[in-house]
């Protein structure tokens, strides 16, 4: 799949891994907010690739910042959960999700969305939009500072949020 081009606007495409069986510590609540993460990789080592995930926030957090009572990331074949972040937060506005920050991996292999690193790390012309203070997802490579950097789509689940939920569950 190739990346985006500069100002070029991508669909969220709901393409997921299989449904997986839910661990009895990963349980569903209708109760819950959900929105997919689509992360576009437009720069860096992992140039091109995308990284997808679901977040959940309890549904009377309508408008502040509110803490995730979900979260599942796939990146680089690893499945990365609240036990592995702590507990997201982001700025929700009549249901619209924006400025979710997390930041994890081991040191060699760290992320972070809208956080863990300083936005002038940036330097390329393709990641201006993170020095000018835009949603971004950056990512280390074990030889570097920064490696690269990612741009990101929320997209509210309307559908079975249910059956799209599952389709995120690690093993």
């Amino acid at each position: 799949m190739r990346s985006p081009r500069d100002g070029e606007i991508f669909e969220i495409k709901q393409e997921s891994p299989p449904p997986k069986s839910r661990p009895t510590n990963m349980s569903f609540d209708l109760d819950d907010n959900y929105y997919l993460l689509h992360i576009a990789i437009i720069s860096g080592t992992k140039k091109g690739q995308i990284v997808q995930g679901i977040v959940s926030f309890p549904e009377t957090e309508s408008n502040g910042t509110a803490t995730a009572n979900r979260f599942i990331l796939r990146y680089d074949d690893q499945c990365y959960t609240i036990s592995d972040t702590g507990a997201p937060k982001a700025d929700i506005y009549n249901g619209n999700l924006s400025n979710l920050k997390v930041v994890a991996g081991p040191t060699h292999h760290r992320f972070g969305i809208n956080g863990g690193f300083n936005r002038l790390q940036f330097g390329r012309y393709s990641e201006r939009f993170i020095r000018e203070g835009e949603e971004y997802f950056g990512y280390l490579h074990p030889n570097t500072i920064v490696d690269g950097a990612g741009i990101i789509k929320y997209q509210q689940v309307d559908q079975s949020v249910e059956e799209v939920y599952n389709q995120f569950l690690c093993d």
